[in-house]
């Protein structure tokens, strides 16, 4: 941003694609790295699950694969 570099990093946490992991794996990838943003999972169900932690950890939260 302007005339500055930043760098990134990802932190990958598998929920197995699963609603009821989805929550804990969110908060697992997010508290230990005092990560800035969530990058949600594949599906509306599971981002369901990931906004709702997402939001407690009043973190941003993107998703790239859900309809509603």
């Amino acid at each position: 941003m302007g005339d500055k570099t930043y760098g990134i990093r990802f932190e990958w946490v598998d929920d197995a694609s699963s609603k009821t992991q989805t929550t804990p794996a969110l908060a697992y990838a997010l508290r230990p790295t005092r990560a800035d943003f969530a990058w949600a999972g594949y599906s509306s169900g599971l981002t369901y699950y990931a906004a709702k932690q997402a939001v407690a950890e009043k973190k941003l939260m993107m998703s790239g694969g859900a309809a509603t």
